[in-house]
């Protein structure tokens, strides 16, 4: 799924901060790589959080040099944060990172951000999935959290056309919480062709 580009505004110390974010799904689809570096750069953004990433050598093909990738090197991860913006610092948390998730800290002028890229697996039981979520909510206590979520999970709540099982759990995780959904609606295909599709 694509999610169009979201500018976030945050304050700080009576500081409006804006961080533009992307999410791509490229499906494992050589072809649709191409254009979603394309989108990227186009469209400006600060940090792109890509799902099934298409590896070309074991090495995310496609990514302009002057952004920093953040990738696991553990088997075959399904997920990448790209930095975009040279104004952003950060550093990967590796006692929170595997091969399902991501987790850097980012500096942005006076924000800090935790930015969680996680793969929640549909085989594992809801509460494994949900125990990571609250490690790395315990783990950035006091920072402002973003999580980029692929858990096989249908809602309407984030602009899905049904809701399946795993949906209403994680909505109801999501309240429990206190957490927001920021997805907005978008149609946006990244990539179509008569043989392979990306959103």
């Amino acid at each position: 799924m694509a999610s169009a580009n979201n500018s976030r505004r945050w304050i700080n110390n009576n500081q409006q901060i804006s961080i533009r974010c992307m999410q791509i799904n490229v499906q494992n689809c050589r072809l649709a790589r191409g254009n979603s570096m394309n989108l990227i750069q186009q469209v400006p953004t600060d940090i792109v959080f890509v799902q099934e990433k298409y590896l070309l050598q074991n090495k995310i093909a496609e990514i302009p040099r002057d952004y920093r990738t953040y990738i696991s090197k553990e088997g075959k991860s399904r997920k990448t944060i790209i930095i975009a913006n040279d104004n952003i610092d950060e550093v990967l948390i590796t006692q929170l990172s595997g091969r399902l998730n991501i987790v850097l800290v980012l500096r942005y002028k006076s924000l800090r951000i935790f930015a969680a890229r996680i793969y929640l697996d549909i085989i594992e039981e809801t509460g494994i999935k949900t125990a990571k979520i609250d490690e790395i909510l315990q783990f950035g206590k006091g920072f402002v959290t973003l999580f980029v979520i692929d858990g096989s999970s249908r809602s309407t709540v984030w602009h899905d056309n049904q809701t399946n099982s795993i949906g209403k759990t994680l909505e109801k995780y999501l309240v429990s919480r206190d957490l927001h959904i920021m997805k907005e609606e978008s149609e946006i295909t990244t990539f179509q062709s008569g043989r392979e599709r990306a959103t």
